[in-house]
C-alpha cells in the first residue's frame, strides 16, 4: 500500500511539473492589472512588491480582479493556481467562477505571517469569465499579491 502511495504521489507530482506555467497576473512595480478591494479595504494599492491591500476593520474584506486571461485549449480538468504572497493573516481565501460562492472557494495557508509564501490551489477548469477574489483576513490586516499563475492539469 505504502509503495502504490508513493509511485502516486510521484506521478502526481511529474503531472503537475510537465505542465508549463501560465502567469495570470504580474502585480509587481505597480501592476494592478484590474484589480480593485471592495467597501472593508481601505486601501489597494500597486507598488514594487505587488498590490497591495489594507483592510478597514470590516466584517469581509477582498480583493478581485477582472476575468481571467485565457487559458489555452485542451483536454484538462483541473489548474493548480499559484499564489505568491504575504500578509498579517494565518491564511487567505480564493474564490473563483463567474459568481463567488462559498462552494467555489479553497483555503491557502499562510505558514509565517509577513513572510513571502507560495499558496496553491487545485480548482475545476475555468468557464465563461472566470474571475478570482482573494480574502486576506477577517477584521485589521493587510496583504501583497506579487503574482498569481496557473498550472493546466491533464
Amino acid at each position: 500500500m505504502r509503495q502504490m502511495l508513493t509511485v502516486l504521489a510521484v506521478l502526481s507530482t511529474a503531472i503537475v511539473s510537465a505542465q508549463s506555467e501560465i502567469m495570470l497576473f504580474d502585480f509587481r512595480d505597480g501592476n494592478m492589472n484590474g484589480w480593485r478591494g471592495n467597501y472593508h479595504v481601505a486601501k489597494c494599492e500597486g507598488t514594487k512588491e505587488g498590490l497591495h491591500a489594507v483592510s478597514n476593520g470590516g466584517e469581509d474584506p477582498w480583493i478581485e480582479g477582472p476575468a481571467m486571461p485565457t487559458l489555452p485549449d485542451g483536454n484538462y480538468e483541473k489548474l493548480w493556481i499559484e499564489i505568491r504572497f504575504k500578509g498579517t493573516a494565518t491564511g487567505i481565501q480564493l474564490f473563483y467562477g463567474d459568481g463567488f460562492s462559498a462552494s467555489r472557494e479553497v483555503h491557502i495557508g499562510n505558514p509565517t505571517p509577513n513572510e513571502w509564501t507560495i499558496g496553491k490551489a487545485l480548482i475545476p477548469r475555468p468557464e465563461g469569465k472566470c474571475r478570482l477574489r482573494i480574502d486576506p483576513c477577517v477584521g485589521n490586516g493587510e496583504i501583497t499579491v506579487a503574482n498569481i499563475q496557473a498550472k493546466l492539469l491533464f
